[in-house]
């Protein structure tokens, strides 16, 4: 009899070790993630997935993620953001974020959703440009050829949600920086809207605002292509112009306004 139950009690312990076994579900998905730019070694990336929460967060190197990066992900549809060009800007989170008086860095972003539910999954990231260049030029100066004014940017998108690249709004305020004497340019991230100016300022007031937002609405620029144009604003001091400029546009997408 004892070892009948003993038999007994082997048999019901491989039972349940099998029924545990069958629960414990399915393996999970080996995800690649490869980059499909060409980028040399050492040109930093920041990868990251995303399920209900966050998967995986790390720098990587271009070099490298040529050859692919892998790791194992639950069995699910995953969103794979890859960032290049990261400075200054802050991440927090899924979201890239300007800080307070700085410029957006010169970000290219790749976004995907990725269906994991097999055994192996792969993604090819490539880069957009998901922030526009705006130099501001200024003419009829002085023989110094130094603007008596400072520019200052202002609008209302302060940060980029990584998973669908969309705008976050909130408050943006940067001073351009000076390139050469007249020329100042500053980086502004995807907008959320039209509220982006320009104030010209004077011994500490703002003497002129200019709605840089409003001017590219009626130009046609659009914050949504895959890939953002850089804009030239000359603004002609002497005679109270403004021209507009978009790298790309034909000849004659440019036009004069009064300030």
């Amino acid at each position: 009899m004892n070892r009948l139950a003993l038999t007994a009690a082997a048999m019901l312990f491989a039972c349940a070790c099998s029924t545990i076994k069958e629960d414990r579900g399915p393996c999970p998905c080996r995800l690649t993630v490869v980059c499909g730019d060409e980028a040399g070694a050492g040109n930093g990336i920041l990868l990251s997935e995303w399920a209900d929460d966050k998967l995986y967060m790390k720098n990587v190197d271009a070099g490298d993620m040529r050859e692919g990066i892998s790791n194992y992900v639950p069995r699910v549809s995953v969103a794979v953001c890859a960032a290049r060009g990261l400075v200054t800007n802050q991440i927090k989170g899924h979201c890239i974020m300007i800080p307070e008086g700085k410029g957006a860095d010169s970000l290219r972003c790749h976004y995907s959703i990725v269906d994991c539910r097999d055994e192996f999954a792969s993604d090819t990231a490539r880069f957009h440009k998901q922030y526009a260049s705006i130099s501001l030029v200024m003419m009829g100066l002085d023989e110094s050829g130094e603007s008596p004014f400072v520019p200052r940017v202002e609008g209302n998108t302060c940060g980029l949600d990584m998973i669908g690249l969309i705008p976050i709004t909130g408050s943006f305020r940067t001073y351009p920086r000076r390139v050469t004497p007249g020329v100042y340019r500053v980086e502004v991230l995807r907008q959320a809207d039209s509220s982006l100016s320009l104030e010209l300022i004077y011994e500490g007031n703002v003497v002129k605002e200019l709605s840089i937002g409003q001017y590219l609405d009626r130009i046609g620029y659009s914050w949504l292509k895959e890939d953002l144009e850089d804009v030239t604003m000359t603004i002609d001091l002497a005679v109270g112009k403004l021209r507009i400029e978009v790298a790309g546009w034909k000849v004659g997408d440019s036009f004069d306004m009064e300030i």
